[in-house]
């Protein structure tokens, strides 16, 4: 298996929480849903 990571071709974003602000919970599943995406879920952190 293999991965291709292109910087001048990144995936799409819908918004959201970042780093720097607090703009909010933002829907991704359509993005996470593409097959040229990876995603790691886990269960509801606790805290």
């Amino acid at each position: 298996m293999s991965f291709r990571y292109d910087p001048a071709d990144p995936t799409p974003t819908v918004g959201g929480r970042t780093l720097t602000g607090s703009m909010g919970v933002k829907d991704s599943r359509a993005l996470e849903a593409r097959p040229d995406v990876l995603t790691f879920t886990t269960d509801p952190l606790p805290t």
